[in-house]
């Protein structure tokens, strides 16, 4: 959720270069049944999410009187506790940035007591996706009850199964691992591990664990128990190239990192002047841990074994999606947390023992962990992975470069020594420049044993530098910038952002926009040619008035057309119909909607 003036820049950035996710940030022009189904969709999210909603009056001064954001709050108080059943404890703030007024709408977690929570009017409950809001099927709000349960499926028994549809290879490496770890199993038979381990029951029927971690073929059982692979061209175009890895649990892991790096163009030398293919910066220990990971703590509950582990490369992205949302972990702890948590706890248990090529066990909390995959994206000069959890699946994004922004440019050069800086000093520096201070414990939280010692050094030849200082006490030592290399808001942003917490409004007798499904936007007055209207709505707004045409298009068609993102072209529309210069037909991110120019 948005709490605090970075917050807010980073989301309106990411609005802008079209990289926002809707399953955590939703843009809103009007008042209308479209955000009934937003509030509720946030609500029933595991992490919640925010709302902006842009403000009428774009003029500062106005918008610190804060008179029609009261009423607006108010309003949204009102659907937020009436319209949606449960009510939802809505939080406000108000943000103010170059152009952008806002009212930022934070919907909290859910309440796992009263979830889901749905729209009182229809009865339905809703989640976010890529599309927007998603209504929710009796067998996925059965799904995610499954989850909040924590209940493991890996040990049922599969009916039909036995020793036969084990792969032998696979076993006899197993045994071999336990034996040597285990001075209690050291002298006992194979059967007797396999059993003790969770691999197969006393009658001698395989667990779901078993077969899919050392199976010769569980998709004999469980046809969808795969990775699907595809690689998305430029562009809008759908995936041109389909792959399948099937197999138990580690060779699909060497097939699929095998794919990616054929794909990445890492199997043989490049020359100097070629350009980096897609995913070529992406070290392979990093692919191989998201891969296990999506299929070690996939959901195996009977609402998702029809589903498979999907991965996708996108240019310089590699996206790994499985089933199921996260367990008893959020996405604050991911790659920070030192400690194990398991969704399959058999399966988790059997695969400490199992390996890939190269002797890399599939579970190695002490060595592969996501703090090493966060740390060794930073030292490939990579953002660290992008988690979104929707409940019903699990998405996980690596690949984008790290870039400073041209005010941390600017404001790195005017450091003495700069031009010595190293790409984790300038992090590092960026970093504190908001007052943020670093310890060995908190960058161990944040990098791991392994990384927590390198940053430290870098640290301590900034303090020789005499741009941080270092405060030691009994226990640790603390590293800040100097209060006069400290950044302003208009150094770190550009710019001014006024963001402060929303006063208590009683909720409105009326609403500000009537509330009509499908509803659109009242036209405008002004007499200004359409075209220059769009052209100055938003950056993109010109592009999309002229693929629109005289004819109707639903969301994917017009970002094909205009070689836009969905996020660039959701978030372009939406300005067009706010300015009355689009209609919409259909409700906000259906599949079905489509948009046309306004008539008349």
């Amino acid at each position: 959720m948005i709490t605090s003036a970075a917050e807010f820049h980073q989301a309106v950035q990411a609005l802008q270069k079209g990289t926002s996710s809707p399953l955590s940030v939703a843009l809103c022009d009007i008042v209308n049944e479209t955000l009934v189904e937003t509030l509720c969709a946030f609500a029933n999210m595991p992490s919640g999410g925010s709302i902006l909603l842009n403000l009428p009056d774009q003029n500062a001064s106005q918008f610190n009187a804060g008179f029609e954001t009261e009423t607006l709050q108010a309003q949204i108080q009102t659907l937020a506790r009436h319209r949606v059943s449960p009510g939802i404890p809505v939080q406000f703030f108000w943000a103010s940035f170059e152009d952008h007024s806002m009212l930022v709408v934070n919907v909290p977690a859910p309440d796992p007591a009263v979830w889901p929570y749905r729209v009182t009017a229809t009865h339905q409950a809703y989640v976010r996706n890529e599309y927007g809001n998603y209504p929710l099927g009796v067998s996925e709000i059965q799904q995610l009850h499954n989850a909040r349960q924590a209940t493991s499926h890996d040990g049922q028994v599969i009916s039909g199964s036995g020793l036969e549809y084990l792969d032998k290879t696979l076993v006899q490496d197993f045994v071999e691992a336990v034996r040597q770890e285990s001075t209690y199993l050291h002298q006992t038979s194979d059967e007797d591990i396999l059993q003790a381990k969770g691999v197969m029951s006393h009658d001698g029927l395989l667990t779901l664990a078993g077969l899919y971690a050392l199976g010769r073929y569980p998709q004999q059982f469980f046809p969808n128990l795969r990775i699907t692979a595809g690689v998305r061209a430029s562009g809008n175009t759908a995936n041109v190239e389909q792959q399948r890895f099937e197999g138990a649990v580690p060779v699909m892991v060497d097939d699929a990192v095998r794919w990616v790096m054929r794909q990445a163009g890492q199997s043989g030398p490049r020359p100097e002047h070629q350009a980096h293919p897609r995913s070529s910066n992406i070290p392979i220990a990093v692919i191989r841990e998201l891969l296990t990971n999506a299929l070690v703590h996939r959901d195996l509950s009977s609402q998702t074994l029809g589903q498979s582990v999907q991965l996708e490369l996108h240019e310089d992205e590699l996206t790994v999606r499985n089933p199921g949302g996260l367990h008893r972990i959020n996405l604050n702890q991911l790659g920070r947390e030192p400690g194990e948590t398991a969704v399959n706890t058999s399966l988790y248990e059997i695969c400490r023992f199992v390996s890939v090529s190269g002797g890399h066990r599939i579970v190695d909390p002490a060595h592969h962990t996501l703090r090493d995959v966060h740390w060794a994206l930073r030292r490939a000069g990579l953002y660290a992975p992008t988690y979104t959890d929707s409940g019903l699946y699990f998405t996980v994004a690596v690949g984008r470069r790290y870039e400073l922004t041209e005010t941390d440019q600017q404001w790195l050069a005017s450091l003495p020594s700069h031009e010595h800086f190293t790409t984790q000093q300038r992090y590092l520096l960026v970093s504190m420049s908001d007052g943020t201070r670093w310890s060995p414990e908190t960058l161990r939280r944040e990098y791991g044993p392994i990384g927590a010692k390198s940053a430290l050094r870098q640290l301590d030849r900034l303090a020789d530098l005499g741009l941080v200082r270092a405060q030691a006490s009994l226990n640790s030592t603390n590293y800040r910038l100097h209060d006069t290399r400290l950044r302003t808001d208009a150094q770190r942003f550009g710019g001014t952002i006024e963001f402060q917490p929303a006063p208590d409004a009683a909720p409105a007798a009326q609403p500000v926009h009537p509330v009509a499904s499908g509803a659109p936007a009242p036209h405008s007055n002004d007499e200004h040619d359409a075209a220059a209207k769009a052209a100055a709505a938003s950056k993109h707004g010109a592009t999309l008035w002229n693929v629109l045409g005289e004819g109707t298009m639903n969301i994917h068609d017009i970002a094909q057309a205009a070689n836009l993102s969905l996020s660039q072209t959701r978030y372009g529309i939406q300005r067009l119909v706010s300015e009355g210069i689009v209609d919409r037909q259909g409700g906000q991110g259906h599949r079905e909607t489509v948009y046309r120019r306004a008539q008349g």
